[in-house]
């Protein structure tokens, strides 16, 4: 698996509304790409959630800090988030304004809250995210990401690939395995002695009631 090594340019935002002109054609012919992956550990998902439960009914973005890798057996490409960052952003029900955007070589993409409008990319998301970003996610209240990931296919179009993310939690097999040389059960033993019960002609033993 070899590390994507390549660094993507930001586009400043230009126009008089403020959105991001990335000025790349996205290609919809050239498809030679068919598989990305994004990989987000628990830590990172759960401050995605925390920011979910803050804001809730309101858009906000966090760009994503991480690694990109190109051509294993089974992904065209692999992303590895290891953190987010906020910037300072003025936010809405449907829009975000970028204040500043930080100076991190390490980021590759962005993600942004849909709230209550559900996860999708909306059109603006696909004109301009995509366009900047080499990654782009999507959040929302049902908590399901979305995402898609942008690259140079061999006949030099660039195109964007539907991204499938997915929350990697820690294995702690090692853990369990060395904790259940530790951990045994407790064998309890249980008498049972005979009852008379007086007058009713029954009496209780280890074989149960006889008369």
């Amino acid at each position: 698996m070899t590390k994507f090594n390549k660094k993507w340019k930001w586009f400043s935002q230009k126009d008089k509304d403020k959105e991001w002109d990335s000025g790349l054609k996205i290609s919809e012919k050239c498809g030679h790409f068919k598989k990305a992956l994004v990989e987000i550990p628990a830590d990172v998902d759960n401050k995605v959630r925390s920011m979910m439960r803050e804001f809730k009914g309101t858009e906000w973005l966090a760009y994503l800090r991480g690694q990109i890798f190109e051509e294993n057996e089974e992904w065209d490409f692999i992303a590895v988030i290891d953190d987010l960052i906020v910037p300072e952003q003025e936010v809405s029900y449907a829009s975000v304004e970028v204040k500043k955007y930080p100076d991190d070589e390490e980021i590759i993409g962005s993600i942004h809250s849909h709230h209550n409008m559900g996860s999708f990319l909306s059109s603006t998301d696909e004109t301009y995210l995509v366009g900047n970003h080499r990654i782009t996610l999507v959040i929302s209240d049902k908590n399901n990401y979305v995402g898609k990931m942008r690259a140079t296919a061999p006949c030099g179009d660039i195109v964007s690939i539907e991204a499938e993310v997915v929350v990697i939690y820690p294995n702690n097999e090692e853990f369990v395995r060395e904790a259940k040389k530790k951990i045994t059960h407790k064998t309890i033993v249980t008498y049972v002695s005979d009852t008379h019960i007086p007058g009713s002609g029954y009496d209780w033993n280890s074989h149960g009631w006889v008369h």
